[in-house]
């Protein structure tokens, strides 16, 4: 294996737009033509997609920015309670408070709709929600035994419920 790597862009053409055919300076995202004194995106709206698709930075963003910090499954603020985490701080000298202090931080998710492996990636806002950690854990959990299935060799008629059984057999 080489261990040459080599560049998309050529060290003389970085920062450059890219042209069309006349020479003029084309959208990055939509490939419309750009107006001065814009030099790579056509609108702002060009430049939002375009970090939605290439930036989870600026995802989280816009998602805690829209959902207003709150979960979208069970309605816990995360922001809120950010706030109220920072404030009970402890002091540094006591160690383990301030172990158990870190460990208890308010953590959010910016969560896939429909998952990346089933064909959600490079998506929209539209396909994100904020979810608090113990809800992004529940649904990824839910979400992989819908997708495994029954285990391998055994059909679905072998796991019908006692309800089911029952009802049948009456």
């Amino acid at each position: 294996m080489s261990t040459v790597r080599r560049r998309a862009v050529a060290p003389e053409d970085w920062g450059k737009p890219v042209l069309n055919t006349a020479g003029e300076p084309i959208c990055r995202w939509c490939r419309g033509a750009v107006a001065r004194p814009r030099r790579t995106f056509c609108s702002g709206d060009c430049v939002h997609e375009w970090k939605v698709r290439s930036s989870p930075w600026y995802v989280r963003q816009q998602v805690k920015k829209r959902d207003k910090g709150t979960c979208r499954r069970c309605g816990f603020n995360v922001v809120k309670a950010h706030r109220e985490w920072t404030r009970s701080k402890p002091p540094a000298s006591d160690r383990p408070a301030r172990k158990a202090w870190r460990t208890a931080k308010p953590r959010w998710e910016a969560d896939h709709i429909v998952p990346v492996a089933d064909g959600g990636g490079e998506c929209g806002l539209d396909n994100y929600r904020l979810l608090c950690r113990a809800c992004h854990v529940a649904v990824t959990v839910a979400w992989r035994k819908q997708r495994a299935g029954p285990p391998a060799g055994e059909s679905a008629m072998n796991h019908k419920t006692a309800d089911t059984l029952h009802s049948t057999s009456a």
